[in-house]
């Protein structure tokens, strides 16, 4: 059993899709505040 390299590859993917999660809100904060720009 290689428990260590699953959990590894586990813990990247997990912090992989928060680091997308973050990247993403970000742009659409981004976009959102230029479009309400009055």
């Amino acid at each position: 059993m290689e428990a260590p390299l699953q959990t590894g590859m586990v813990l990247g993917v997990m912090i992989g899709a928060g680091v997308a999660v973050v990247v993403t809100a970000v742009l659409i904060l981004l976009v959102v505040r230029r479009l309400r720009v009055p």
